[in-house]
C-alpha cells in the first residue's frame, strides 16, 4: 500500500525537478552589428541565445551566430525571427559534418573572450632614429622579435608585406638563408610586399632559417634578419589532418568562418595563416566592429600596432 502511494509523489517530484532544468543555450553572438535585439532589448557580443528566444534583425543588420554543435550562421535578413526556428534550418542544411572542429569552435567561442583593446598602445613612436634611416625604414608586417624570436611557418608561398616611409623609393630583396647560411630563394619588389617560395625541396620539417630584406644598391645594410622554421614533423601531422578537417566542416569563404578559421590557426601558433584569415574577414563585413577588436587585438599582442585598422561607428 505504501508504494503505491509512494509511485505517484516519485512520479511527481520527477516532474517538478525536470520542469525546473534550465534551458541549454542554442547559439552564441560571435559578431554583430546594427540595432539589432533579443526579446527586445540590446545585447552585447558573446550573448547566448535559447531556443525560446527571439531576434530582430534590423535594416543593414548582421549577426553571426555560432551554434551550439560549433556550426556557424550569418543572419542579416530584416525581421524577428524565433531562436528555434533558426535552430532548425541550420540543422537541415548541414547534416552529418566532423566533429573536430565542431569542438573547437564549441570551446573557444562559448567564451566570452572578446577584449576591448587599449587604444592608448596604438601609433606610439619608436625610439629615436637617424634621418638616414628614417628615409629607409620599414615596418614589417611580422610578430615583433621581443615577442616571438622565431616564427613558425607551414610550407606554403610566404608572402611578407610592410609599410615604409614615403621617402623610401628603394627597390628591397628579400632572401630566405638556410642554417648552412646558403641563400635557398630570394626575390626583389619596388612594391611593399614580396611572395617568397619555401617548400619541402628548400627546407627539412624543423628546420630554422632567415629572412633577410637589403636594398638593393645597398647590399651591406640589412633592414632585416627575422628567423623562421618550419613546423616539425610531429606538429605538422597533426595540423595536416586538422586543418582537412577545418575545411571540410567551413567550407563557405564568409567572414565568419575566416574570422574561426583565424583563431583556430593563432591558436596553433601560425602567424601568416591567421594574418590572412583575419583579413579576409575584415575584407568581407569591414563594417562589423567585432571582426575588427579581433585582428587589432591580434596585431596588437605581436607589437603590430602600425598596422591596426580603424572601427567605425554605428
Amino acid at each position: 500500500m505504501k508504494i503505491k502511494l509512494l509511485l505517484p509523489l516519485l512520479i511527481l517530484f520527477y516532474q517538478i525537478v525536470f520542469a525546473q532544468a534550465p534551458p541549454k543555450v542554442e547559439f552564441r553572438i560571435l559578431a554583430s552589428k546594427g540595432k539589432n535585439l533579443v526579446n527586445h532589448k540590446h545585447y552585447s557580443t558573446g550573448h547566448k541565445l535559447y531556443p525560446s528566444d527571439q531576434i530582430t534583425i534590423t535594416q543593414g543588420g548582421y549577426i553571426g551566430l555560432v551554434h551550439k554543435s560549433g556550426k556557424t550562421f550569418e543572419f542579416r535578413e530584416v525581421g524577428s525571427f524565433a531562436v528555434s526556428d533558426i535552430a532548425a534550418k541550420l540543422e537541415e542544411s548541414n547534416h552529418n559534418r566532423p566533429t573536430r572542429f565542431s569542438d573547437f569552435v564549441t570551446n573557444e567561442f562559448t567564451k566570452d573572450s572578446h577584449i576591448k583593446i587599449d587604444k592608448s598602445k596604438f601609433n606610439k613612436k619608436a625610439a629615436e632614429e637617424t634621418d638616414l634611416h628614417k628615409k629607409e625604414k620599414i615596418d614589417l608586417l611580422l610578430p615583433d622579435s621581443k615577442v616571438i624570436q622565431t616564427v613558425e611557418v607551414l610550407y606554403d608561398t610566404l608572402i611578407i608585406s610592410w609599410k615604409k616611409h614615403e621617402a623610401n623609393t628603394n627597390i628591397h630583396v628579400a632572401s630566405l638563408i638556410n642554417y648552412k647560411n646558403e641563400v635557398a630563394f630570394t626575390a626583389e619588389t619596388s612594391d611593399t610586399s614580396i611572395a617568397l617560395i619555401c617548400d619541402e625541396k628548400m627546407f627539412l620539417q624543423g628546420e630554422t632559417f632567415t629572412l633577410e630584406i637589403i636594398i638593393k644598391d645597398k647590399p651591406d645594410k640589412k633592414l632585416v634578419q627575422r628567423k623562421f622554421m618550419i613546423v616539425p614533423h610531429d606538429k605538422f601531422s597533426i595540423l595536416h589532418e586538422e586543418v582537412i578537417d577545418l575545411n571540410h566542416n567551413i567550407p563557405e569563404d564568409n567572414a565568419l568562418n575566416n574570422y574561426l578559421k583565424a583563431e583556430f590557426y593563432a591558436k596553433n601558433g601560425l602567424f601568416f595563416e591567421a594574418l590572412n584569415h583575419f583579413q579576409k574577414a575584415v575584407i568581407l563585413e569591414k563594417d562589423v566592429p567585432d571582426y575588427v577588436i579581433g585582428f587589432n587585438n591580434y596585431l596588437a599582442s605581436f607589437g603590430l600596432n602600425n598596422f591596426i585598422v580603424e572601427t567605425k561607428k554605428h
